[in-house]
Parts: C-alpha cells; structure tokens; sequence
C-alpha cells in the first residue's frame, strides 16, 4: 500500500497561494487553500465570488458548530 505523501505550506502572497495550488493540482495532487486573510484574495483569484459567501474562516473559527456551512 503506497503511502499518501502530505506537505503543508504557509505561504504569505495569494498570488503564491493560487500558483502553487494550481501547480500542485496540475500534477495531480489534492489541495486545499484556508484563506484566512479577511480580503479573500485567493478567493477572488479561485473565482469566488466573495459578494454570495455567507460562511467563511470567520464562522469557521467563532462558531465551530456552522463549519460545515462555511463550505465553498
């Protein structure tokens, strides 16, 4: 059985974020961005659009109970 290899990264630019996400997803690998900045930068670089997001990190955060609506 191969074993998953999993890496987390800190990246502070979105702009890094987006790239390395897309890069990483390119080559097939799982990712998952948490954009905690209150601007949602990598939001809006995914094509979200941060005017119809009800939930996010904030929610996440204060009310753990609602994190499954925080979903996107």
């Amino acid at each position: 059985m191969a074993l998953a290899r999993r890496a987390v990264l800190a990246i502070a630019g979105a702009s890094t974020v987006i790239n390395v996400a897309a890069h990483l997803a390119i080559q097939g690998v799982k990712v998952l961005v948490v954009d905690c900045d209150s601007q949602g930068n990598c939001a809006t670089g995914f094509g979200i659009d941060k005017s119809r997001i009800r939930y996010g990190t904030r929610t996440l955060m204060l009310t753990p109970e609602d994190a499954i609506r925080a979903r996107h």
